[in-house]
């Protein structure tokens, strides 16, 4: 088999398979959401560090979720809309998380149109937890 390029539905069903993509009423409603989830949920607030060669959970404090908006509205040509849309799908998506500083939950918003906006957070792998450790 010849590996071939992706069509622009095919990527960003590949992209959709990485994130989760949402639409939302409005972004003050769903950064207070996704702030209480943070303060509800210790894994969520947890980073990662090393002492005497052991790895350390460390809980933080509840913080708010910064929520940036993308804006890619502008565009009257679809297939450049789209085109837009999976760059910034995939550039949040290749961002890497960091274990040792955090946050483990990011999201961002992205205004399509002027009456449409979706937010994205990229999924990752569980956080290891102390007993998934291996030496």
């Amino acid at each position: 088999m010849v590996p071939g390029r992706l069509r622009a539905r095919r990527r960003r069903l590949q992209l959709r398979h990485r994130t989760a993509a949402h639409r939302t009423a409005g972004p003050p409603a769903l950064a207070a959401a996704l702030t209480a989830l943070v303060a509800r949920h210790e894994p969520l607030r947890t980073t990662f560090t090393e002492a005497d060669g052991r790895v350390l959970q460390v809980i933080g404090e509840p913080t708010e979720v910064p929520l940036p908006l993308t804006d890619l509205t502008g565009h009257t040509d679809a297939a450049t809309a789209h085109d837009r849309l999976d760059a910034a799908l995939r550039a949040e998506v290749s961002a890497p998380f960091d274990l040792r500083t955090g946050p483990v939950l990011r999201a961002l918003l992205l205004r399509t149109t002027p009456r449409r906006t979706c937010w994205c957070s990229p999924r990752t792998t569980s956080p290891p937890t102390p007993g998934r450790w291996t030496s």
